[in-house]
């Protein structure tokens, strides 16, 4: 499907200086304007220019969303609220095969992309009328390209746009290699294979809501190491166990979304608190390169996977992530973030 990976870069610079009602509104009227052409299609090649017409609008949403919430809230509150948001973010991927499967069976792809539709045009009426324009009042903005350079330069900009580029490498590598290792280890049908993604994905909601009980007792630094340690254990131990049976698989994959729910939210957050002019920016770096980890995961991993043994892409992934960690603790150990309120 048609990947909105470059429009983040596109849109971070144009919602810090044009807004972030001016953004969101036009976005959602591409997307629904992709997803009603996807639903009336008459070939496969005008149904994947609508697709792609939708990536486009709905690539600017998970930025705006980030964006407003490092505008209204502050210190813990504003931990809590990005906590909720990767919660809701996390739960789209795991709720999505259900819905679509469900909506799937009563009239193919017409009724999934009507839904889409349909679901565009309240989100578009809810926003026009309730939605602020939250952006706060500063000088006109520099180049963006000077902007994206200015976040790598920045400490924490360059530790957190690393760390979430090999954290979403390994998440896809679950994402994409559990299934074939279901289906030709333990030889699960297809629907099965689907199920097993069900724990997981309420574990990565689970852990994006204990954050904020987490936060209460940590600087938003020291709970983005203490979760990407756990992190990285939680695939150390898949790589040594993923063989054993399925309620291991089971029991250790939710482990690992657990930790990844306990994490995402330290990246936005800290971000959002060290950007304040360039937030939007900061944003969309952060998830371009998340989504060069996705491609770059599976890809790298086909590579270290020798005959049905999936031990090294997971634990050779987990030496790469604590080596990024180890460098971004003593980057950022020079360089300190006012302690969240």
């Amino acid at each position: 499907h048609p990947h909105p990976s470059l429009f983040p870069l596109v849109y971070g610079p144009l919602i810090d200086t044009k807004g972030r009602k001016s953004v969101l509104i036009p976005s959602l009227v591409i997307s629904t304007i992709g997803s009603i052409g996807c639903a009336f299609s008459a070939n496969i090649y005008l149904f994947l220019f609508f697709r792609a017409v939708q990536a486009i609008g709905i690539a600017a949403i998970p930025v705006v969303s980030a964006t407003i919430i490092g505008d209204l809230f502050e210190g813990k509150e504003r931990g809590e609220a990005m906590s909720l948001y990767q919660m809701l973010l996390a739960l789209a991927p795991a709720m999505a095969p259900l819905i679509g499967g469900f909506l799937g069976s009563i009239n193919g792809h017409l009724s999934v992309f009507l839904f889409l539709s349909t679901l565009g045009i309240i989100l578009l009426i809810i926003n026009i009328s309730l939605l602020p324009e939250t952006k706060p009042n500063v000088i006109k903005q520099s180049k963006a390209q000077k902007n994206y350079s200015l976040i790598l330069k920045n400490k924490t900009g360059f530790s957190i746009t690393l760390i979430g580029f090999i954290q979403f490498c390994i998440y896809f590598c679950f994402l994409v290699f559990l299934p074939s290792i279901l289906a030709n280890s333990f030889h699960q049908a297809a629907n099965e294979i689907g199920l097993m993604f069900v724990p997981m994905s309420l574990s990565i909601m689970l852990g994006s809501f204990c954050y904020k009980f987490l936060q209460k007792r940590l600087t938003t630094k020291q709970a983005l190491f203490i979760t990407s340690f756990f992190n990285i254990i939680c695939v150390v131990l898949f790589s040594f166990t993923y063989s054993i049976n399925i309620p291991f698989i089971i029991i250790v994959t939710s482990l690992y979304g657990f930790s990844m729910g306990l994490s995402m939210p330290t990246h936005t957050t800290l971000l959002t608190e060290e950007f304040v002019q360039e937030r939007a920016t900061a944003i969309g770096m952060y998830n371009f390169i998340r989504y060069l980890g996705m491609s770059t995961g599976p890809l790298v991993g086909g590579f270290l996977l020798f005959n049905q043994n999936y031990f090294w892409i997971f634990f050779l992934g987990a030496i790469m992530f604590l080596l990024v960690i180890l460098y971004a603790m003593k980057m950022l150990s020079f360089h300190s973030v006012q302690k969240a309120k």
